[in-house]
């Protein structure tokens, strides 16, 4: 893998969660823990019929340095600027893989247009 290839700036995010009023929890906000370079591949699309809309997902993989402390429970954050307006995509980590079992790299399996 070239580092090269890893020309996309990615946030990885953890959800807080707190106890609300009537005794459940909530999720409040995802916070940055980190900004890390990926490279980011789309794999496939889907699309399904719930309820009476279509709803599409994505798939992607995502490759970056290994980081030991990933988990499927952050989701991650790409924000970009085209033509002088920023679009952000959040994607929801399904899978982690260790390449190699050498601890230098991880693909993430992640899927963007369903909530999790």
């Amino acid at each position: 893998m070239s580092v090269g290839a890893m020309r996309h700036k990615i946030e990885i995010q953890s959800m807080t969660v707190v106890n609300d009023d009537g005794g459940g929890r909530a999720i409040t906000l995802w916070k940055t823990d980190a900004y890390i370079h990926a490279q980011i591949t789309p794999k496939s699309g889907s699309e399904r019929e719930f309820g009476d809309q279509i709803e599409a997902s994505t798939k992607y993989e995502i490759t970056i340095r290994y980081r030991g402390s990933l988990t499927a429970k952050h989701r991650i954050k790409y924000a970009y600027t085209n033509n002088g307006v920023i679009y952000e995509r959040l994607f929801n980590i399904v899978s982690i893989v260790n390449v190699d079992m050498r601890n230098r790299y991880q693909k993430i399996l992640c899927t963007e247009g369903v909530a999790i």
